[in-house]
């Protein structure tokens, strides 16, 4: 599970995935036994039914499937079986941000993960195995119930999945799962890839009906660089950048905010002036929002640029 820290109402975004609806009606109906095989497209729509029923218990809103987040989770699923590890970090030593980033994602992106063993052994997929896998996040209780804090967050609305078989030297089999959860709540404009400093650039975007812009905070660590296998299996949570470097709002800075309503929904523009004391490194450029029925503002896109 990623872990964010807020402090200082610091917050995250992400660019904005295709979202691809569903009927997870059914995926409930394509199993009739616990030792049915389903194909990878089926097992991700069986997933999606029990996440649903899971939040359902809680009375919280159904997901729908996001083609950008299946295909981060798909990608990262596929290297960690075949490279055996377990961690939010990539072989490139990127975390789920930057890897939703490059696929095109815009959104605030959470992720779940997990691995177990399994009889099965072609690209086929045991609904008892999925079952399983979704059991073991909803099965943990406090504090260490980060997997099911995740899947209950009353904000997801979108999710992708991923799956993926291990074979190790003794033919064990080991099934892989990432869960993209994702919080789409508006639309943003592309960012530079690079910034500079004494250059500003602009974080531009516009909200949905009844969402209203609260902050944009800016987060730094250095560069991602490679990791090993022994390393990535030594990883735990993940967060976002180490150092929170700015914290922009309309209240406290309102010379970097231009809002206007259109049609019902906000549209911004935030500037950011980089300066002299800027690191060179990795920024998450986060975007936080105020949603009608919830009481706490949230992070709804965590976007990454560098700077040389």
């Amino acid at each position: 599970m990623i872990h964010w820290k807020l402090p200082a109402l610091c917050l995250m975004v992400i660019f904005c995935a295709t979202p691809v609806a569903t009927n997870a009606d059914e995926a409930a109906a394509l199993h009739t036994a616990r030792n049915e095989l389903m194909t990878l497209g089926q097992a991700r729509l069986y997933m999606l039914s029990l996440v649903n029923a899971d939040r359902a218990k809680y009375h919280l809103s159904p997901l729908t499937m996001d083609s950008i987040a299946e295909s981060v989770a798909q990608k990262h699923c596929q290297e960690m079986a075949v490279r055996d590890y377990l961690a939010h970090w990539d072989l490139a030593g990127k975390k789920p941000w930057e890897r939703y980033n490059e696929l095109g994602g815009s959104h605030n992106i959470s992720e779940n993960l997990a691995v177990r063993p399994t009889a099965a052994n072609t690209q086929l997929f045991l609904a008892s195995d999925i079952e399983a896998l979704q059991a073991s996040f909803m099965s943990e209780y406090p504090p260490s119930d980060g997997h099911k804090k995740q899947i209950l967050r009353p904000e997801h609305n979108k999710l992708g999945v991923g799956l993926s078989y291990s074979q190790n030297i003794n033919g064990r089999a080991r099934l892989y799962l990432a869960q993209e959860f994702i919080d789409l709540y508006g639309n943003y404009l592309p960012l530079p890839k690079m910034i500079s400093r004494g250059k500003s650039f602009q974080v531009k975007g516009r909200l949905f009906p009844g969402v209203e812009l609260f902050q944009v905070a800016i987060d730094w660590e250095p560069k991602p660089t490679p990791m090993t296998r022994t390393q990535l299996n030594d990883t735990e949570h993940c967060s976002h950048g180490i150092d929170l470097i700015a914290t922009l709002s309309p209240k406290s800075d309102p010379e970097c905010f231009q809002l206007s309503k259109q049609n019902g929904q906000q549209v911004f523009c935030v500037r950011v002036d980089p300066d002299k004391n800027w690191k060179s490194g990795l920024y998450h450029i986060e975007i936080s929002a105020k949603l009608p029925k919830l009481s706490e503002p949230i992070i709804v896109s965590t976007r990454t640029v560098y700077l040389d």
